[in-house]
C-alpha cells in the first residue's frame, strides 16, 4: 500500500532531524538538496555567503564509487553568480555559505556522508534548507524542509502558499515505515497540507 504523510517539525527543534535521518532506509540512497549558512554567521564574518561546497556522485556506472567535490559560487536570492572565494574557505578557515548535494543511486557511502553532514551542520552550525531522499526508482520519498517556506507552482499540488518546516513521506508503506515510526515516536504533529500553513 502507498501513502503520503506530512509531519510538522516544531519551530527551531532540529534535533528531530537526526533521528529522522537515522530512520531513512539505506535503499533510499538518492539525495538532492541544499542547506544554507545562517544569516548571523554571515553577518559575523564566520561564513562566506557566495562560496559553497557541492557533493556530487553520478548515477552512471562508469563513475560509481567516485565522489566529486568542488567549490562553487552562487547567490540564490539575486541569482547573481560570483567568483568563488577559495581563500576564504581554504586559507582563512571560513564556513561555506551553502552545501549542496546531488547524489545518484548506487553510492551508499556518499549517501551516508550526506546524512551525517546534514544532521551535524543543521544541529551544530545552524544551517537550514531542504534535502530529499528517494530510492533508485523514485517510488519512495522523504522530503525534509527545515524552515518556513512558500510553496509555488513547482511544489507538490497539495501545498500552496506559506508552509511550515515539515517532513513529507510518500510511497510504499513497508519501505517508509521506519520513518513514520520515528515521527510518531517523537510525537510530531501529522497534518494534511492546505493552501496555508497549519496553525
Amino acid at each position: 500500500m502507498e501513502v503520503s504523510m506530512y509531519f510538522e517539525i516544531p519551530s527551531g527543534d532540529m534535533w528531530v532531524l537526526e533521528r529522522i535521518i537515522r530512520a531513512i532506509p539505506p535503499t533510499m540512497d538518492q539525495v538532492h538538496g541544499r542547506i544554507d549558512s545562517p544569516d548571523n554567521s554571515i553577518a559575523l564574518g564566520i561564513a562566506e555567503p557566495h562560496t559553497g561546497l557541492s557533493i556530487v556522485a553520478s548515477v552512471e556506472k562508469t563513475t560509481v564509487g567516485i565522489v566529486g567535490t568542488m567549490i562553487e559560487s552562487s547567490n540564490k536570492t539575486t541569482r547573481v553568480f560570483h567568483a568563488p572565494d577559495f581563500e576564504a574557505l581554504l586559507v582563512r578557515g571560513m564556513l561555506p555559505g551553502f552545501v549542496s548535494f546531488m547524489v545518484g543511486g548506487g553510492h551508499p557511502r556518499v549517501s551516508n556522508l550526506v546524512r551525517k553532514i546534514t544532521a551535524k551542520w543543521v544541529i551544530d552550525k545552524g544551517y537550514r534548507g531542504s534535502v530529499v531522499f528517494t530510492d533508485k526508482g523514485g517510488t519512495v520519498i522523504c522530503d525534509i524542509r527545515m524552515k518556513r517556506w512558500v510553496a509555488k507552482d513547482s511544489s507538490t499540488p497539495e501545498e500552496v502558499g506559506d508552509q511550515p518546516p515539515r517532513i513529507r513521506i510518500g510511497g510504499n508503506t513497508k519501505t517508509i515505515r521506519p520513518i513514520i515510526s520515528a515521527c510518531k515516536a517523537m510525537r510530531l504533529r501529522e497534518y494534511l497540507p492546505t493552501h496555508s500553513s497549519p496553525a
